[in-house]
C-alpha cells in the first residue's frame, strides 16, 4: 500500500511537470502565431501601399536606417488601417 501510494505522488508530480511544459509550448505557439499575423498584416499593408500611396512605400523600401524603416513601417500600417479597412 505505502508503495502504490509512492508511486501515484511520483506520477502526479510527473503530470504537473507535463502540465506546466504543455502550457509553457501554448503560449509559446500563441506568441508565434501573433507574430506571423503581423507580419501578414504588414505584407498586405506594404502591398495596398504600393498600389495605392507611392510615395510612402518608396520612402519605407529607400530607408536604409532600422529605426526609420519602422517609423515609415508603422505609418503604412496606420495608413491602412485607417484608409483600406
Amino acid at each position: 500500500m505505502e508503495q502504490a501510494n509512492e508511486a501515484a505522488s511520483y506520477l502526479a508530480e510527473a503530470f504537473r511537470v507535463f502540465c506546466e511544459q504543455l502550457e509553457e509550448a501554448a503560449r509559446a505557439v500563441a506568441d508565434a502565431w501573433e507574430a506571423i499575423k503581423a507580419a501578414a498584416e504588414f505584407h498586405k499593408a506594404l502591398l495596398w501601399a504600393e498600389a495605392a500611396n507611392r510615395p510612402l512605400a518608396a520612402r519605407y523600401h529607400r530607408t536604409k536606417k532600422k529605426r526609420i524603416r519602422k517609423k515609415y513601417a508603422k505609418r503604412i500600417l496606420a495608413w491602412y488601417r485607417e484608409e483600406i479597412l
